[in-house]
């Protein structure tokens, strides 16, 4: 069976070394999928970009995994003012969600919107419109209106999304445009606070943020936000609500490591499969042996009880008491004389005169023809008081 079971470990090694090589010898595709996502390294992830964030803002840089309802319901304004920036390629939220929004920027707040398109009631309560411009192509050209550094034109590629602000309300400041001078950056004032639209959130990629000189313009368009004001980052709208954060969560999301725990249960589970056919019959249970030697006492016990005959249990006992005093005391020959009692004494601890005095006892009812009950009962307690004391 050990020789089969060999077989098995060995063909399960080999499937998984091949399986192995065949994975590192495949290309793994590029993922293009506009997730927008601060957990992404993917060319149109963000995790460059916020790591990143450090070198405009000074102040604190957390993320949210929240509804703006909740953000703003847990919102403590005794903090001072804030920065919520929202980075989605699409921001479709409700009309809850949109006064919540709202209402964190008539307190003081800046809300910083990078999305292609965002939901009716957003752009009803900013009197603002999103549109689609058609003439646009997919490598898209922008520069900025307001900044006189930095007057160039950013031609950035693979940017899908050609929108632009078609209206805003009064008091709005355009910000930045497209190759056709159509808005794409706007702020626009509400309340106490900000909301900076930009329809191009493709721009805010670790794709551009590599692509020379691009990284000036995510630069540039983020240095209009207060840089010594907390920073939030939203990630609710792009990988949802976070779960618990646990070790087996984080091997999950990790490709190698999710790989490898599949593996892991794939050989357990053959390895169950065929070690479930039962190698051997059960042991049967064996009752232990009797200690037979206190059946015999016992025995012996209820005899004399039973006889009477006290006088020669007594002498049984004083023999035996003799002879494990003698041991356990280096007693060379036991005698009821002086230099017995004298090396006694000094074994037990007691004064020689007590020591005379229980021995004499003690042969007195060795001695003895007949013995009562009671008198057996002082000789034992007598012999056990001397046997704890050795």
């Amino acid at each position: 069976m050990k020789g089969v079971l060999r077989v098995y470990l060995i063909v399960c090694v080999a499937i998984a070394a091949v399986l192995i090589v065949r994975g590192l010898a495949l290309k793994k595709p590029i993922d293009w999928s506009e997730n927008l996502s601060r957990y992404q390294a993917t060319p149109y992830g963000t995790e460059l970009v916020y790591e990143r964030l450090g070198d405009l803002f000074a102040a604190e840089i957390t993320t949210s995994r929240d509804r703006i309802r909740q953000t703003a319901w847990d919102r403590d304004w005794s903090d001072g003012p804030k920065t919520h920036l929202f980075i989605v390629p699409q921001l479709i939220i409700d009309g809850r969600e949109s006064n919540a929004l709202l209402e964190l920027a008539a307190g003081g707040d800046d809300v910083f919107i990078a999305a292609a398109a965002v939901s009716d009631t957003l752009e009803d309560l900013l009197g603002m419109h999103v549109g689609f411009s058609y003439g646009l192509a997919k490598d898209l050209t922008l520069r900025f209106r307001e900044i006189d550094t930095d007057k160039r034109a950013y031609s950035l590629k693979k940017a899908v999304y050609n929108t632009t602000l078609d209206s805003l309300p009064e008091g709005s400041t355009i910000l930045a445009v497209n190759g056709a001078s159509e808005p794409v950056f706007a702020r626009i004032p509400y309340g106490s606070g900000h909301v900076w639209m930009c329809t191009v959130p493709l721009a805010f990629t670790n794709y551009q943020l590599l692509k020379k000189p691009n990284e000036q313009f995510i630069a540039s368009a983020l240095s209009y936000l207060p840089r010594y004001q907390p920073l939030v980052w939203d990630e609710h709208y792009k990988a949802g609500r976070e779960g618990a954060d646990t070790p087996l969560r984080w091997l999950l999301s990790n490709r190698a490591t999710k790989w490898m725990i599949r593996l892991a249960m794939a050989l357990i589970l053959l390895y169950m499969l065929f070690r479930a056919k039962r190698e051997q019959r059960p042991i049967p249970v064996i009752e232990p042996l009797r200690n037979t030697s206190r059946d015999f006492i016992r025995t012996v016990a209820n005899l004399y009880f039973r006889k009477g005959d006290h006088a020669d249990l007594s002498r049984k006992m004083i023999t035996y008491f003799k002879e494990d005093l003698r041991q356990r005391t280096y007693l060379r020959h036991f005698a009821y004389d002086r230099p017995t009692y004298q090396h006694l004494s000094l074994k037990l601890g007691l004064p020689e005169t007590e020591v005379t005095s229980r021995m004499e006892r003690i042969a007195k009812y060795e001695q003895a023809q007949t013995i009562t009950q009671q008198d057996l009962l002082n000789l034992n307690n007598e012999l056990s008081a001397l046997r704890a004391r050795i």
